[in-house]
């Protein structure tokens, strides 16, 4: 691949943190136009984007879910790090984020993923999981360098369906981890709401408990409170990336599956969160039509 690149006119380099991984330092015409990314021999990402699943870690051989898998970044990362022994699950709702999904993988060429597209919140809990991936969608803040407007469109009262549905996300990962089983939360986002208050909310309702995750070189973190110790805060403008959030959790306990709005104080909020959600999908934003992450 190294050889293919350089012939093309791309001075690339090394990444320690994963050795698949390169960065493109210099280059005569895009790497979306390369022989190499025509045949499916590299997959352009944002270098904070390939940290969830490395900090997931899988072992070879073993079955993991990635519940918001489109585009595939992430997915591809799994799939390697599983080898051609293991199965990843790919799961994307959204129907055009699915397509983009299935090119993706087939351009990849890996035979070891099977694609579904159930919404991620409802994904039949018939298998049980080790490993979890839920990078959730989010406000994409983090992207505000890249992407500007993403500060004007999710403001105030349009970020709660958002909270929401991480909120859903994170229940339905809860069941379909087998105990004992590890759950990367990650957004793209600055958004505390979104971050840390989830995770806050994650332990106090359910029995998770807070795996701490060791900080990789060459990345420039936030430093935050003790109470927030063991997640990672990623300022990705520091290296030309993408803002980053990511937590691990692991299910300490199994507790019977119930319905998402029975009368109790969690899902009091929760319901008021969904009403808010549908005042905003009347004014014409919908959950459905988020832009394509990376």
């Amino acid at each position: 691949m190294d050889e293919i690149l350089e012939k093309e006119g791309f001075k690339i380099s090394p990444v320690y943190f994963y050795p698949r991984a390169r960065v493109c330092l210099s280059q005569n015409l895009s790497l979306g136009n390369s022989i190499a990314n025509y045949f499916g021999h590299i997959y352009i990402q944002d270098l904070s984007s390939m940290l969830p699943p490395l900090l997931l870690s899988p072992k070879p051989g073993s079955m993991v879910l990635d519940l918001c898998a489109s585009p595939g970044g992430k997915t591809a990362i799994l799939s390697e790090l599983v080898g051609k022994c293991g199965v990843v699950i790919a799961n994307e709702p959204n129907k055009k984020r699915y397509k983009t999904l299935q090119k993706n993988l087939e351009r990849l060429n890996l035979l070891n993923v099977i694609t579904t597209s159930y919404e991620g919140e409802n994904f039949p809990s018939v298998l049980k999981f080790k490993y979890i991936l839920a990078d959730v969608p989010c406000s994409g803040w983090g992207t505000a360098e890249k992407n500007p407007k993403v500060m004007k469109l999710w403001t105030g009262k349009k970020i709660q369906p958002l909270v929401y549905l991480q909120k859903k996300l994170i229940e339905r990962a809860y069941y379909l981890l087998d105990v004992g089983g590890k759950l990367i939360y990650s957004t793209c986002t600055t958004n505390k709401e979104e971050n840390e208050e989830q995770i806050k909310w994650a332990l106090k309702n359910f029995p998770f408990e807070l795996v701490p995750l060791k900080k990789i070189e060459s990345f420039f973190y936030e430093e935050k409170d003790s109470i927030n110790k063991g997640m990672l805060f990623i300022k990705g403008h520091e290296i030309s990336a993408q803002g980053f959030f990511i937590a691990c959790m692991k299910k300490v306990e199994q507790r019977k599956e119930l319905l998402y709005f029975e009368e109790d104080p969690l899902n009091l909020q929760l319901a008021e969160n969904y009403r808010l959600r549908k005042e905003i999908e009347e004014i014409g934003l919908s959950l459905k039509n988020f832009p394509e992450g990376i």
